[in-house]
């Protein structure tokens, strides 16, 4: 087999499977909906009123909307009744940055380091140069009592003890007898106030120090914190009248970042501020109506726009029950008389029969066997007409009810029978025992003024009877034909 056989086989491969494709995809949508197949057999289409009334108020298209549109309303009144429900509100926030610092805020920071250093080692210099002009560490100190000195490296320090010395000298000063006693106590007197002025000093310096050591590094971050926290209730009265309780919690930090909030240790020195606001707001509509007009206007237009809802959807089901129920009732009647004419045709099939029979046996005579079928092909037109009517009826309840329809067997046939009439809406002139018992005048008229112009195949048919007076009512057909007869 040579490429081009392959490439051709290939080809007609493809193509069979198109075909095949295209065929799965292009099945009847009648099968694919599973919609009803018009040359299907009819299942039982009997219909009793109250599935015909259920089916016709399932299928119409305006109670449909009447409901979608009841459904509608009653969700406007939920709308405008909800701002007359109870709320609550509730807002916390969180607010939290971060910036680096400028150049002025890192200026200030290196020019507050800087002083302290200046200052703690300027007073040390001093201190120093003093401590030297006393002698240096060869100064006698003054004794200092238990616990009140102060070592600051190697170098005790007690102001106090040596405060009380200077006392104890201006004392001596009072007391010196001559001259060289009171020069020496007045020198001694500056030594040791020079000296207190070097200790004092020493803790200046010391001071500055302690103070530079706890502010710590420049900083170079500040950060700020904004926390709130807001609960309300809030209640719309029908009268307009506003109620709204209400609890508000915030707070707010500031410092920079990485530092205590004290200032002596590095920080701004900013306290946290908390607050905390109780309080109940009140609005009261001092205006025409005072509110209860206007507040509850929506809400009241929307309760009668829903209970007019409400009325037109069972208006449409009225509707749409009455009218089927008068088509329902309507191709009942046609088939209660539909299965009287055949009835009526069965029995006149069978009477000609029997003339037949009579006339093969010579006791009928012919002639009168033409009336008998002239009667039959009559009463086989009605069967026909009603035949007619049944189907007309039928296709109107399937078109009250809204039922699709593929042929007319599809239609609905009625299951229940014509209701009973109630005896006192019953006519007893019209029943065939009091049309028997009617006496016949020569001049008597038929059929009835009350009953002229209605159709022949409602009226009775009675065997001939005797009235009171002598005359005698032979029935024919549809059509009384009176005789008298003289008795002796």
């Amino acid at each position: 087999m040579t490429h081009r056989d392959i490439k051709r086989l290939d080809r007609r491969l493809l193509i069979a499977v198109t075909v095949i494709v295209l065929a799965v995809l292009t099945i009847p949508a009648s099968e694919a909906l599973g919609e009803p197949d018009p040359t299907a057999e009819p299942d039982d289409v009997s219909m009793a009123l109250i599935e015909a009334m259920e089916y016709a108020v399932g299928a119409d298209p305006s109670i449909f909307l009447a409901e979608q549109f009841r459904i509608l309303s009653f969700g406007v009144v939920e709308q405008n009744a909800g701002p007359f429900n109870t709320k609550l509100g509730f807002k916390f926030s969180y607010d939290g940055g971060r910036s680096f610092l400028n150049e002025a805020q890192l200026h200030g920071e290196n020019q507050k380091r800087t002083l302290f250093r200046e200052l703690a080692l300027i007073t040390q210099q001093v201190a120093d140069d003093l401590q030297e002009q006393l002698g240096g560490e060869d100064f006698v100190w003054a004794d200092c009592p238990a616990g009140l000195d102060i070592t600051i490296g190697d170098t005790p320090i007690c102001i106090t003890g040596r405060t009380q010395a200077i006392f104890e000298l201006y004392h001596g000063l009072a007391e010196a007898i001559d001259y060289e006693e009171l020069a020496d106590d007045l020198v001694a007197a500056n030594l040791r106030a020079a000296a207190n002025a070097v200790d004092v000093l020493n803790l200046t310096a010391f001071t500055q120090r302690v103070n530079l050591r706890n502010i710590g590094t420049v900083p170079t971050v500040t950060g700020s914190l904004t926390t709130a926290f807001d609960l309300r209730f809030t209640k719309l009265f029908r009268n307009g009248i506003v109620l709204e309780p209400g609890l508000i919690l915030d707070g707010f930090q500031e410092n920079y970042v990485g530092k205590p909030a004290v200032g002596a240790f590095g920080g701004k020195g900013i306290p946290d501020s908390i607050r905390s606001i109780v309080g109940v707001t009140v609005d009261i509509p001092l205006g025409k109506g005072r509110g209860k007009v206007s507040t509850a206007a929506s809400e009241n237009a929307a309760k009668e726009s829903a209970e007019a809802a409400l009325a037109d959807e069972a208006f449409a089901i009225t509707l749409s029950v009455e009218n089927t129920a008068l088509a329902y009732w309507d191709l009942a009647a046609s088939q209660a008389l539909l299965e009287l004419l055949q009835e009526t045709e069965r029995i006149q099939v069978e009477l000609l029969a029997i003339g037949e029979a009579l006339v093969e046996a010579e006791e009928y005579a012919a002639a009168d066997l033409h009336f008998v079928r002239g009667r039959l092909e009559l009463t086989r037109g009605r069967v026909a007409s009603a035949q007619e009517d049944v189907v007309r009826a039928r296709v109107a309840l399937a078109d009250v009810m809204g039922q699709s329809l593929f042929s007319v067997d599809q239609a609905p046939m009625a299951a229940d029978a014509l209701p009973e009439v109630p005896a006192e809406d019953l006519d007893e002139s019209l029943t065939i025992e009091a049309m028997v018992e009617r006496p016949c005048s020569g001049d008597s008229t038929w059929p009835p003024p009350d009953t002229a112009g209605e159709r022949p195949n409602f009226w009775p048919v009675a065997p001939n009877s005797t009235s009171s007076d002598g005359s005698i009512c032979r029935w024919r057909s549809v059509m009384p034909v009176c005789t008298r007869v003289v008795t002796s």
